[in-house]
């Protein structure tokens, strides 16, 4: 968005040419965009339709990351991406190239739920809202 506030398409949002892609939840690092979303072959979510991944700000792709599950919320540090996925997983992926770096269920007091909001916060901490209406704070040093 200009400093006006008119907006400005960056590029498109499926970059390969046969798919259509379904946004998610985003977050800027540096000079690059990192987002989640859901690809669309008309036949629901098949597996691998998922994915997180990291373009330039020219549309680029630096990495992408597919999963079996749309993701609910990601934020990132310099150096991690933290995705939240609708199974109540909770994944970091490293910021660089994607990889995964843990991976893990949410639950609180043995019982599943799901995140809904991710937040870095200082200290090596993760603010996780959850769909319960809970705000739990993770370590996310694993």
């Amino acid at each position: 968005m200009g400093a006006d506030g008119t907006l400005r398409r960056l590029f498109p949002h499926s970059w390969v040419p046969q798919e259509h892609h379904f946004g998610g939840p985003a977050v800027e690092i540096g000079q690059s965009l990192v987002y989640a979303g859901t690809v669309h072959h008309g036949h629901g979510l098949q597996p691998g339709g998922a994915y997180v991944v990291r373009r330039s700000l020219n549309g680029a792709v630096q990495w992408e990351y597919r999963t079996d599950h749309p993701a609910t919320a990601l934020d990132a540090d310099e150096e991690t991406v933290y995705v939240a996925y609708n199974s109540g997983a909770l994944t970091a992926l490293d910021a660089d190239n994607g990889s995964m770096r843990w991976h893990t269920e949410l639950e609180v007091d043995g019982v599943p739920t799901t995140a809904l909001s991710l937040a870095v916060a200082p200290r090596g901490h993760l603010l996780v809202g959850t769909v319960d209406g809970r705000i739990l704070e993770c370590s996310v040093r694993q």
